[in-house]
């Protein structure tokens, strides 16, 4: 019976977080991306982004929302650093567009913006 419960308790869990992610379409450099965002309530932000048109290769984000607008992110591709991102809001309510620079960890800097 408590193996049966737990298990309950870790879908309706993995399900609540599941349900955070917010969608939003962007782009790196040239290239259309999707990201899933999820906000913490402690002013961390994590999730994951793909190009829209190539297959595979999902990389996770991890950073924090500032107190003055700013996010900063930090991509992982199989668990290594391999970029950060330095973002600025903009808009208002469920409107804003985050926008700014993408440095990689092998000296290449991409514009990139994602936004609802």
């Amino acid at each position: 019976m408590n193996r049966a419960l737990s298990l309950s308790l870790f879908l309706l869990f993995v399900s609540i977080l599941s349900a955070s992610a917010e969608r939003y379409t962007g782009q790196v450099g040239k290239l259309e991306a999707v990201f899933n965002i999820e906000w913490g309530g402690d002013n961390s932000v994590g999730g994951t982004y793909r190009y829209a048109s190539r297959k595979g290769g999902v990389y996770t984000l991890e950073g924090e929302f500032a107190a003055d607008g700013k996010l900063a992110l930090r991509e992982y591709t199989d668990g290594t650093l391999t970029a950060v991102m330095m973002l600025r809001g903009t808009g208002a309510g469920d409107k804003v567009r985050w926008s700014g620079r993408m440095k990689n960890t092998d000296g290449r800097e991409f514009d990139m913006w994602f936004g609802e």
